[in-house]
């Protein structure tokens, strides 16, 4: 049974000319809302299809004139990203165009961020740490603007996290054009989309979205058979659990977007522990080489590149010279192969003791994301044993 706000939301996604003809709109217990097929689709066949006009973009918002005197009491230009933040943080649903949209948003969110956990930043795996620091830097930089138009504008603390979650959850990537009062410094490639941002996250995404930038029109695809009843959902980008959780507040049962990152340094270190002499010709080349030595879920055993990079630790110091020859043009030797499988063998039992050593050293919140990696490297191990 739908809800007056549901009822008005599809009221108003109707007036908006939002076309979603063969989809309900459900509340899924954990993930909010979500969209059910009542009908089955085509591969290609649209699912949603909308003007570009409604989409949220910064463009579009400081051109309404409170915003744009907004914008003229800050110091700098906003990027798009805090525009956005600034819409949701001052519009309110009784007064607002987007009234029944803005009620239909989440009223709280369950990522570390929102719920106040800290993570020491030793706590976390290499794979996350960047992300985490850009998430605590942009909160603080638009909390900083916030700030600024005080006592003109005020914006609780509690007011402007929930709306940079609304934002930082729900934003989708579109290529808007240049407005003069909107910072272009990265570009403006981001927007809300009402209705659209129902659908849920999955790695097996039926709906693929786009702008069809000839006819203005934003839609989401069927990209292979959607089967009535079931529901309908799109892909948020490749992310480990820790980057779901982090960023959406959310982690999947089997999520085959796993991935351990291992840097050079690391890369030199567990060669070292395991008795390899690196000359600083050999450490050069494997950096200029440029080859990533991480571990992904889905590769059944080592990648290319990170056998590569065993290979070159392993070739004789007076064929270094000849490097990119040896990766690209030379075929395979097999006895060179199980040498350096070997010598992977061992680099990741020892990644491995680190890994068990950190677990136990870390807080109990942050200890599943080393556990999901150390999953990772015990499948490598594992194919590295056939």
């Amino acid at each position: 049974m739908q809800t007056d706000d549901v009822c008005e939301f599809l009221d108003w996604c109707r007036t908006q000319k939002i076309e979603f003809d063969g989809l309900e709109l459900i509340y899924v217990q954990g993930a909010g809302y979500g969209l059910i097929a009542k009908r089955n689709f085509q591969s290609e066949e649209p699912v949603i299809k909308l003007p570009q006009k409604c989409l949220i973009t910064a463009g579009q918002v400081v051109e309404i004139p409170k915003y744009k005197e907004l914008v003229g009491n800050l110091s700098t230009l906003p990027s798009p990203f805090e525009m956005l933040v600034l819409f949701f943080a001052l519009e309110e649903p009784q007064t607002s165009t987007y009234g029944p949209y803005l009620k239909m948003l989440p009223k709280h969110f369950s990522t570390p961020i929102y719920e106040g956990i800290e993570f020491p930043e030793s706590d976390l795996p290499d794979s996350i740490l960047s992300f985490w620091r850009q998430q605590q830097q942009e909160l603080k930089v638009v909390s900083e603007k916030v700030e600024s138009l005080k006592p003109k504008y005020s914006i609780s603390k509690e007011r402007l996290l929930w709306a940079w979650h609304v934002v930082n959850t729900r934003c989708i990537f579109v290529e808007n054009r240049p407005n003069k009062l909107i910072d272009q410094t990265h570009g403006d490639t981001i927007a809300i989309i009402p209705f659209v941002d129902m659908l849920n996250h999955s790695t097996n995404a039926q709906g693929l979205a786009l702008l069809d930038k000839r006819s203005s029109t934003y839609m989401v695809k069927a990209q292979k058979f959607i089967l009535q009843d079931s529901e309908v959902f799109v892909c948020y980008g490749p992310h480990t659990n820790a980057r779901l959780y982090i960023e959406y507040g959310f982690k999947l049962l089997d999520n085959p977007y796993a991935k351990v990152i291992i840097n050079h340094d690391l890369f030199f270190e567990l060669a070292e522990e395991c008795g390899i002499s690196l000359s600083e010709k050999r450490r050069d080349i494997i950096r200029r080489a440029d080859l990533p030595c991480h571990l992904y879920a889905t590769d059944e055993g080592p990648s290319w590149p990170l056998r590569n990079n065993a290979r070159l630790l392993l070739i004789q110091e007076d064929k270094l010279d000849n490097w990119n020859d040896l990766i690209y043009n030379s075929p395979v030797d097999e006895q060179q192969e199980d040498e350096a499988d070997k010598t992977l063998s061992q680099m990741l039992s020892r990644l491995r003791i680190r890994y068990e050593k950190k677990i136990e050293e870390i807080s109990e919140q942050a200890k599943w994301m080393w556990k999901e990696e150390l999953a990772v490297v015990d499948l490598t191990l594992k194919a590295l044993q056939i």
